[in-house]
């Protein structure tokens, strides 16, 4: 598949897919007590244009994130994590017919961590 522009203004470059321009983030973490911290991260992205003509728009969304780290020693550690934790329809790609490609939704996992 060639994605070049035919109108020659990449000169003969790949044009761009999207380019996000208006992105926030925000992160807190609380010491709950010596060995339990509790996460929280929220990001906003803007609208993004899907192709190179600025003719498809991705809307806007919000993601939140948890996350809550017990550690049962220096080097070991168990966590519960929740990712789009409001379960948010996030798009990712918009196709020309109108198909809306979605990101990951509501995620929840859990683990050992080990250092070294």
């Amino acid at each position: 598949m060639d994605l070049r522009r035919t109108d020659g203004q990449t000169n003969g470059r790949l044009a761009a897919r999207y380019e996000i321009d208006q992105q926030s983030a925000l992160s807190l973490t609380q010491l709950l007590s010596e060995n339990v911290r509790l996460a929280a991260a929220g990001r906003w992205v803007g609208e993004a244009f899907d192709d190179d003509l600025n003719r498809r728009v991705l809307e806007d969304f919000v993601v939140v994130d948890l996350r809550l780290d017990f550690d049962l020693s220096q080097t070991l550690g168990i966590f519960l994590a929740a990712e789009n934790l409001f379960d948010h329809r996030v798009p990712s790609a918009l196709s020309a017919d109108g198909l809306v490609t979605l990101a990951t939704p509501r995620l929840v996992s859990g683990g050992l961590r080990v250092g070294f």
